[in-house]
């Protein structure tokens, strides 16, 4: 009895650093570097699967700046939900909260220059509809003012390495009136456009010339020279249906 009871306090303790962790926009690989462990170690940690002592409590403890005794108190029963959601929230946003503090929605209202976390086809679809686009989660970015209207989003595929890395988190803004020419850009795709994920393109604006018919030609790159580039004749940019520019990529130093 007391084996199985060792079991189930080992288990809880277990999943309540996971949802602590989670709770505190905290992701694995976060904390896996806060606390000088290959991440599959912290994996088998909150699985369960990893022997806990008291020495290792108190450094996990220390490392999401909580009190170590927070791990043993607390309803996991009334978890629920709520804790899967946590859970599953951190696994999506895996590897943000080196560039800032990652704040999870919880219905309220967002804090002051916070920058919405989403995705590259969720914020073209709705930008391109005029909609606000739906945040998974909110970020403060240091002591650096953000941009009106930005973003962040993870960047999928090598097309524009190495400027921005596959897996990648980048800040975004909405166009601002400056050149496009020569900025990485996110466009709205419809129809069926070549070169993108469904429901976007991200592509360097690499030239526009004078084309047949008052059109213009724009040549649309990847930084990875493997990736092959997109010309497409439009009759002005704003057919291009450009939703937001690359400002940068995100970093740890801007924690």
């Amino acid at each position: 009895m007391y084996a199985v009871s060792q079991i189930q306090l080992s288990m809880q303790v277990a999943k309540r650093i996971a949802y602590l962790r989670a709770a505190g926009g905290v992701t694995q690989d976060e904390l896996a570097r806060r606390l000088g462990i290959a991440l599959k170690n912290l994996q088998r940690l909150e699985s369960g699967r990893q022997n806990l002592t008291l020495a290792s409590i108190e450094r996990v403890a220390a490392a999401l700046r909580v009190d170590w005794r927070d791990f043993f108190v607390g309803e996991f029963a009334g978890l629920g939900t709520g804790a899967r959601r946590a859970v599953s929230t951190a696994r999506r946003l895996d590897g943000l909260a080196g560039p800032g503090r990652v704040i999870v929605p919880a219905g309220d209202e967002p804090p002051q220059q916070a920058v919405p976390v989403t995705t590259l086809t969720n914020a073209a679809t709705r930008l391109r509809a005029g909609r606000a686009i739906e945040a998974t989660a909110w970020v403060l970015l240091g002591r650096a003012r953000s941009p009106e209207g930005a973003f962040i989003a993870r960047i999928l595929g090598g097309a524009m390495m190495p400027t921005v890395a596959d897996g990648a988190w980048a800040l975004f803004a909405p166009p601002d009136g400056r050149s496009l020419v020569g900025r990485v850009v996110l466009l709205s795709r419809t129809g069926n456009a070549e070169g993108g994920a469904q429901g976007y393109l991200l592509k360097r604006l690499a030239s526009v010339e004078p084309a047949s018919g008052g059109k213009q030609r724009v040549t649309l790159q990847s930084d990875n020279p493997s990736f092959a580039p997109i010309v497409l004749e439009v009759r002005n940019l704003d057919d291009l249906r450009v939703v937001g520019v690359l400002v940068r990529p995100l970093s740890a130093s801007e924690e």
